[in-house]
C-alpha cells in the first residue's frame, strides 16, 4: 500500500472512531465507549501500517453497531427480543443487574479525560507530521506535553472530574480533530493541553 496513502487515511478513521465513540457516550454507553477509545489509541498509537487501518476501520464499524442497538433499544424500550416477561429476579439473580447500573452510573475521572486530551494530541501530531522542517519543535512540544499531562493522570487519575469539564474536554478535542492545516495544528499542540489543563484546574 501507498505510505502517503496510509498516512492520509489513518487520522480520518481515528476521527470516525472518537466521533462514534462521543456519540456512545452521549447515549450512555460509556463502558463501551471507554474500551473502544482504549483500543483505538493502542492502535493509533503503535501501528501506522495496513493492519492498523484495517483495526481503526473494525473499531469504527464496532461503535455504529453499538450505537445502531442502543438506539433501537431507546425506541423499542428493550434490546430483548419480545417475548413472555420474565419472572422477577431473585436477590442473587439480580446482581449482575445492579452490576451494569453501577457500571454506567459511574463517574468521569480525570485520568479518562486525560485520555481523551491525549487522543486529541494524537490526532494534531499527525496533521502536523508533513511540515518537516517543524519535526524537532513538533517533538519537542510532544514530549513537554505529554510529560504534563500524564503527570496530571498519576496524581488526580482516580478523582471524579470537576463538573462541565467532561463536556470541555470533549469539545475541544471535537475541535481539535477538524483542524486539517499542518502549520494550525502545530499551533494548537500547544493549545489543546493548555486549555484541558485549564478546564481540568491545573496550571499549564
Amino acid at each position: 500500500m501507498d505510505d502517503t496513502i496510509l498516512v492520509a487515511d489513518m487520522p480520518t478513521l481515528y476521527r470516525e472512531v472518537l466521533d462514534a465513540v462521543a456519540r456512545l457516550e452521549r447515549a450512555g454507553e460509556r463502558v463501551v465507549a471507554y474500551d473502544i477509545r482504549r483500543r483505538a489509541i493502542a492502535t493509533y498509537s503503535s501501528r501506522w501500517d495496513d493492519r492498523g487501518k484495517r483495526a481503526l476501520g473494525k473499531l469504527a464499524r464496532e461503535a455504529a453497531t453499538r450505537l445502531a442497538a442502543t438506539q433501537r433499544s431507546a425506541r423499542d424500550g428493550s434490546l430483548s427480543a419480545p417475548g413472555p416477561r420474565a419472572p422477577a429476579p431473585s436477590a442473587a439473580g439480580s446482581a449482575p443487574r445492579r452490576v451494569r447500573r453501577t457500571l454506567r452510573a459511574m463517574p468521569t475521572i480525570v485520568s479518562d479525560l486525560i485520555d481523551r486530551a491525549l487522543a486529541g494530541f494524537d490526532t494534531l501530531a499527525a496533521t502536523a507530521e508533513p511540515i518537516a522542517d517543524e519535526w524537532q519543535y513538533v517533538n519537542d512540544l510532544d514530549t513537554v506535553w505529554r510529560a504534563r499531562l500524564r503527570a496530571v493522570a498519576e496524581a488526580r487519575g482516580s478523582e471524579p472530574a470537576p463538573a462541565g469539564t467532561e463536556a470541555a474536554i470533549e469539545a475541544l478535542v471535537a475541535e481539535a480533530a477538524l483542524v486539517t492545516d499542518p502549520h494550525r495544528a502545530i499551533d494548537w499542540l500547544s493549545t489543546l493541553p493548555q486549555v484541558a489543563l485549564a478546564a481540568l484546574g491545573e496550571r499549564g
